[in-house]
């Protein structure tokens, strides 16, 4: 699930190289409730919630060098809602192969449906703030090393549709894999890992059977339903954007009107997501009223 306020920014991921020790920075309140402690060398790591917000604190021999709080509540590790499933991975892990022990903190905004954050946080000579993801509202986000390479991806999803021509429940929100790439620029380590991504194509009769069912959704009777980008979002995002701009033409009822100009609003709409760069070697061969040129570089 996603924070409504940064829909179409997707997760938003930023790096420091290093957060400097503030001897002035206070410490969480000494009770609360939902505590988690972890020590992990001369690092300990402290997360508790109180009646009007959480906190996290990170001492480094005994010394607070990192100090959160807000309204949310904090956890240590890769599972905020304790979903089943979701991969185990212990504080101190390597997450990025960086040869240092690294921790992951999670916080959830509360509410119906969003907000999930990630931190990863460097506990070696020096304390780092690796990377910090705002998963908006994926439900189940996590870190798995998915390839087996010692380096953990993200999973999560796009939300650059959410509310889009539908309420927030009928938001079709393509799942996403993201990797850390070594040499990228600071302030967005991670992309698309667009090979863990790729699926095979549906066969024929699969094809078929779904470009049947969206023509004969009654919601064309009154709109166009989510059904139809839903199903041409699964497909770009799993490499297949030439079958998804197939099945936009031959699902749209030959007489409902606008079929064009809700490409084109589609496109746009796409050109919005914090993916779109990664995805343009993907989206290349789209049609006319969906320039590729909207999709970043050829």
């Amino acid at each position: 699930m996603f924070c409504r306020a940064s829909v179409a920014a997707g997760i938003l991921l930023a790096i420091t190289l290093s957060v400097p020790a503030h001897a002035e920075q206070s410490p969480c309140p000494a009770h609360g409730t939902d505590e988690h402690r972890v020590a992990i060398n001369q690092y300990t790591l402290r997360t508790l919630r109180t009646d009007y917000q959480g906190c996290l604190e990170v001492r480094k021999d005994g010394r607070i060098v990192y100090r959160r709080d807000a309204d949310e509540s904090y956890t240590i590790g890769n599972n905020i809602e304790g979903a089943p499933g979701i991969p185990v991975i212990k504080p101190g892990t390597d997450m990025t192969a960086s040869g240092e022990p690294q921790v992951i903190v999670g916080s959830w905004s509360g509410g119906a449906h969003c907000c999930y954050k990630f931190e990863v946080l460097q506990l070696g000579k020096e304390f780092r703030v690796v990377a910090e993801l705002d998963a908006q509202d994926s439900g189940g986000a996590h870190f798995e090393d998915i390839d087996h390479d010692g380096k953990y991806e993200f999973v999560a999803n796009d939300w650059a549709f959410a509310y889009w021509r539908t309420s927030f429940a009928e938001s079709p929100a393509p799942k996403i894999i993201l990797r850390p790439i070594a040499g990228t620029n600071d302030s967005d380590p991670y992309h698309l890992a667009l090979d863990l991504m790729r699926k095979p194509a549906p066969s024929q009769t699969e094809f078929e059977s779904k470009i049947a069912k969206i023509k004969s959704d009654e919601e064309w009777n009154h709109h166009v339903p989510p059904a139809l980008w839903g199903g041409m979002l699964e497909l770009i995002y799993s490499g297949h954007a030439d079958l998804a701009w197939e099945l936009f033409d031959r699902a749209w009822p030959s007489k409902k009107p606008g079929k064009y100009g809700f490409l084109g609003a589609f496109c746009e709409r796409l050109s919005n997501s914090h993916y779109v760069y990664d995805l343009s070697g993907w989206l290349k061969g789209a049609p006319a009223d969906c320039s590729v040129n909207s999709f970043g570089p050829s």
